[in-house]
């Protein structure tokens, strides 16, 4: 039977549907579809509240994924033969007795930022560094195969904390007293460490108060000098009529900065941690109705502390690490770079 957990988030999304005057931003700042919007509402006109008390759908579907084993032992096999392909891998897992498909293995390198050879190439050179490793004679021989193809050139291989990172600045949803939420976002590409903050209209949206105030003293503190800094091309961080005030900011800075791709970007880190934060901080506090910003920042704080000291990173450089873990061993482990070029 469905309890009064289950209720709010219905009554929520009527209530700021109603407030706003605007379907589609209610829907979009509590991560519903419309049709689910005009089901409750023809529910709740037919028989109030005890009729979207009732009113139940079908569980979600559990993902299909290999268990946490097959997938080490896959991205195992992936490192020590960086050449190999997802076929390979499979064929040679399954004579070993390990059932895994070759769209299995190919998903466990999107998860794990690995499905070209460059990536795969670059991961096995910052484990080795990270860990203080050995390398094989397979192993040498595909990093020189890249090197010679011109595949470590300036700003593709990701050398250490610091040396690419993520800058944006996004709305993440309507308060009926607030106005828009917005959240600065800083990550470290290599690391995937994060730092964050939230704001509402009226107070200072500025991504260089952000970056004087947040991000620039954390990183200094551990010892991290920001080379370049990628944002998207709009305001503020960028205009194609004039320079604006952060480029200027960031040359004063000595910071180089660069562009994405695109902001809906399928595997853009900055867009999938938008996403994430989106579904796990801020679509239940909206669920709930009205809140305060003291909530919003007390929720933010904790699962920011959750995600770098705790999560497990998906990436190329953390190898089963959470984003502080892989900052600290890149970071302790600074040596004399491996010779590239």
């Amino acid at each position: 039977m469905n309890t009064d957990r289950t209720l709010r988030p219905k009554l929520g999304l009527l209530r700021l549907a109603e407030k706003l005057g605007n379907v589609t931003r209610a829907c979009q700042s509590l991560g519903y579809s419309r049709d689910s919007y005009y089901r409750f509402r023809a529910l709740y006109e037919r028989g109030g509240a005890d009729a979207l008390r009732n009113f139940s759908r079908r569980g979600p579907m559990v993902k299909n994924r290999v268990t946490e084993d097959v997938a080490q032992q896959v991205l195992d096999l992936t490192y020590a033969h960086p050449t190999w392909g997802q076929q390979r891998i499979a064929d040679t897992l399954s004579r070993a007795g390990i059932s895994v498909s070759s769209s299995g293995v190919r998903s466990i390198w999107l998860r794990a930022g690995l499905e070209t050879f460059e990536k795969r190439v670059f991961a096995l050179v910052a484990r080795s560094e990270q860990n203080a490793l050995s390398l094989s004679e397979e192993q040498q021989a595909a990093i020189d195969r890249a090197r010679s193809q011109g595949r470590f050139a300036a700003g593709r291989y990701i050398s250490g904390p610091g040396k690419i990172c993520f800058q944006d600045l996004s709305v993440m949803g309507d308060h009926p007293r607030y106005g828009s939420i917005y959240q600065h976002t800083f990550i470290d590409c290599y690391s995937q460490f994060a730092i964050t903050r939230l704001a509402v209209e009226g107070e200072a949206l500025s991504p260089i108060q952000f970056m004087q105030e947040d991000v620039l003293p954390q990183l200094s503190n551990r010892g991290i000098v920001v080379d370049a800094v990628r944002t998207d091309r709009r305001l503020p961080f960028a205009d194609r009529q004039r320079r604006v005030e952060y480029q200027h900011f960031l040359e004063g800075a000595n910071i180089r900065q660069t562009y994405r791709l695109g902001r809906g970007g399928k595997h853009d880190i900055c867009s999938r941690f938008a996403a994430t934060m989106a579904r796990e901080v801020y679509q239940p506090l909206f669920r709930k109705g009205d809140f305060t910003l003291e909530d919003a920042r007390s929720r933010l704080k904790t699962w920011m502390r959750a995600y770098n000291e705790e999560r497990i990173a998906e990436g190329p450089y953390c190898f089963g690490k959470t984003p502080l873990q892989t900052l600290s061993d890149a970071l302790a482990r600074r040596m004399e770079p491996m010779r590239l070029n």
